[in-house]
């Protein structure tokens, strides 16, 4: 039996101009709203460099506003549902002079700008190429010896649309938790900066303390692990991703090389010959064809996947299976196209699989209400206490995904409490590391507790029951079927805690082909399109960043706090199953039915001390003659001063380095036991609600319950 979509009832007016406003409105879509939006116009999006989403995508499952407000006759109409909206989504730094009048009537009311509302860089609008070039994006994606390489897709966008989704669904529960209808209004600060930062986490290990001066383009192999690459084969290429020595070992054995499993027996004999050890796997898998080699790495546990080829829409089973590609008909080009169906897998309250693309300036069917559904001012920052305060979450994750899911949990105030086998989460043993813990670990395990299961015992199982009985969350990030072995199948689960929220966040989903196959962020890059779309007729290229893992862990955090949205309305929880390659194919919406293929793009150029992107079309050669020659601040100045959009690539330690970056907190070093620890901080702003303060990621097994 299923119930209303968690958000239903809710309005939501999207007037922003930036593709993460766009993203956020569509996630709460999905999730039942009312969405109302603005524009973007009857043309395509054309040279708008904050809006690279098709108009098509962007509008689908929405409902248009009156008219454009630039009109001046009807802007009254449009304040009508803007005034009697429950959530705003809004982009002040685009154009400041459309919202300089008072949005606190709204329940929610949501501004996503490039930079947020404190640090030097305050205010500043920056499209998406410029984001990535800042934030290392560019400077980590790519060959070692070739440029940086921009995505086509919005990565920034998306991680900050997903991120502002979470947060608008954590104020609406925090107004619940904290004082009722009549609480007043909240104000959430999304800055596309921080999020970008924050979506770093799994290559900022080591950087950040300085135990690693920086990181710059390694492809698509891996910093710390070896075998790990896109290997040619007969027919194609196949990402191999052997992540531990068993992997290693089976991979030696399957191409009959025992004698390199003795030659190379350590991570790091591995990696200080990682060129002799790719030529030796390329030279087995060019004698086969993709499925071969996927057939037998498979086999073999070891993951492994062909690049899923977009041809109007990526072309893999699985996807198919999952029904992740749903058509609709555009009323301005008057065709069918590819859309993407909803990533979040509620299964007790499916999201919304609304398609139909309104006609611009088509009147919504319905009038706002006459009066504002809220009432008084955005409070201050103490008034409430955090929108998960008394929530219990036991994770069962490890390396990234549900553990990054986690953290923001707790820093919304939630207990999480992390179950560690004997010896700890893997990401524990990764480098840098110091005793028990390394960086990456410390990174996305803030906020937390940890307890020490054996979970072979009987002991172990039976504390493990008594937990999750009394949880609210379960969060794990296992191999679907494992925890059916733990003797905690869903019925178990329904029977022993019917209002626990289970979320499932694996490579390719529990309903799924590929059930048994593992998977790491690589291998879903491939396997959603990610890589072929990163760099289009090239070489499929992964992105800098972990964006299946990242954009996992921000989806199931929306789904959970969606779905603990709903049970307050039904009382009954839910099974959540969110696949990292649902996730990653939605992203690839952007640039399908060969939507990027005419639009304008940017241009990254090589200066005297490093390269910078230019926006917003293509100067031809005369405005770039003698940038080269300059540095890139230089360049950046005189491209500006004739009103093109440009950036510095910038690496991770420019980065790091920002005052931007250490004005909006994003990342502090706490001292423990002599040494310095890595402590993230937070994606999104209340004005209303306290968040908890990040703490140290917790030392193997702290907690006693």
């Amino acid at each position: 039996m299923t119930t209303p979509a968690p958000l239903a009832g809710l309005t939501v007016v999207e007037i922003g101009r930036r593709d993460a406003v766009s993203i956020c409105g569509s996630l709460l879509a999905q999730l039942g709203a009312t969405v109302l939006v603005e524009g973007p116009k009857a043309s395509e999006v054309g040279h708008d460099p904050y809006r690279r989403l098709p108009r098509a995508l962007a509008m689908a499952g929405k409902l248009c506003l009156p008219a454009d407000r630039e009109a001046g006759r009807t802007v009254h109409a449009v304040d009508a549902f803007v005034f009697a909206a429950d959530v705003v989504i809004r982009s002040s730094d685009v154009d400041p002079a459309r919202f300089s009048r008072d949005f606190s009537n709204a329940v929610i009311d949501c501004d996503i700008t490039a930079f947020g509302a404190s640090g030097p860089m305050a205010g500043q609008p920056a499209s998406e190429m410029q984001l990535q070039a800042l934030c290392a994006y560019a400077h980590t994606t790519g060959e070692p010896a070739a440029p940086p390489l921009l995505a086509r897709i919005p990565l920034v966008s998306y991680l900050a649309g997903a991120n502002a989704a979470a947060a608008i669904v954590a104020g609406l529960l925090a107004r619940r938790t904290g004082g009722g209808e009549g609480a007043g209004g909240q104000a959430i600060e999304v800055a596309m900066f921080d999020c970008a930062f924050l979506g770093l986490n799994a290559v900022l290990a080591g950087v950040l303390t300085g135990v690693i001066a920086d990181r710059t383009r390694i492809g698509n192999g891996h910093p710390s692990i070896a075998a790990w690459n896109l290997y040619c084969t007969a027919d194609g290429f196949v990402q191999i991703c052997a992540g531990n020595q068993n992997q290693w070992e089976r991979l030696c054995r399957l191409m009959d090389r025992a004698d390199l499993a003795a030659a190379y027996p350590s991570s790091a004999a591995r990696l200080a010959h990682v060129h002799e050890i790719d030529a030796v796997i390329a030279q087995w898998t060019g004698q086969h064809t993709s499925a071969h080699v996927v057939c037998e790495t498979q086999a073999a546990g070891i993951a492994a996947g062909p690049i899923a080829q977009i041809d109007g829409r990526p072309r893999e089973p699985n996807l198919d299976m999952r029904a992740m590609i749903t058509d609709g008909f555009d009323p301005v080009t008057q065709r069918r196209v590819n859309l993407p169906a909803s990533p979040l897998a509620l299964r007790g309250s499916p999201p919304v699989a609304e398609t139909a693309i309104p006609i611009p300036g088509s009147p919504p069917p319905f009038k706002p209400a006459v009066a504002p559904q809220s009432a008084g001012q955005p409070g201050l920052a103490t008034d409430r206490p955090p929108p998960l305060a008394g929530v219990t979450v036991i994770e069962l994750g490890q390396y990234t995904t549900a553990p990054m899911c986690g953290r923001i949990l707790g820093m919304l105030g939630a207990d999480v409490i992390k179950i560690e086998k004997p010896g700890g989460d893997e990401s524990r043993s990764y480098e840098p590391r110091h005793g028990e813990r390394s960086e990456a670990y410390c990174l996305n395990n803030t906020n937390k507790r940890s307890i020490v299961l054996d979970l072979q015992s009987a002991a172990g199982l039976d504390e493990l029951r008594r937990l999750v009985a009394s949880a609210d969350v379960l969060l794990e990030n296992n191999k679907p079927g494992t925890i059916d072995k733990f003797g905690l199948s869903r019925g178990v689960l329904e029977q022993l805690n019917p209002r626990l929220v289970h979320c499932s966040i694996s490579g390719f989903g529990v309903e799924s082909l590929y059930r048994t196959r593992p998977g790491f962020d690589t291998v879903i890059q491939a396997m959603s399109g990610l890589m072929a779309a990163i760099n289009p007729g090239g070489i499929p290229m992964k992105t800098g960043i972990s964006a299946s893992d990242v954009m996992g862990a921000q989806l199931g955090l929306l789904s959970i706090l969606a779905a603990l949205a709903q049970r307050a309305q039904s009382g009954m929880g839910q099974f959540i199953d969110l696949s990292m390659q649902d996730a990653s194919c939605w992203m690839t919406g952007a640039v399908w039915n060969g939507w990027a293929a005419g639009e304008p793009f940017a241009r990254v150029c090589l200066c005297s001390d490093g390269y910078i992107v230019v926006d917003d079309g293509l100067p031809d050669a005369d405005r770039l003659h003698g940038i080269a020659a300059m540095t890139r601040g230089a360049a950046v100045a005189n491209l500006a001063a004739e009103g093109w959009l440009a950036a510095p690539v910038q690496s991770l330690r420019e980065m790091v380095d920002m005052p931007q970056t250490h004005a909006r907190s994003l990342w502090r070093l706490e001292a423990e036991d002599g040494r310095q620890w890595p402590v993230p901080g937070a994606p999104f702003r209340f004005s209303a609600t306290v968040l908890k303060n990040p703490d140290l990621a917790p030392r193997l097994g702290n907690s006693v319950t």
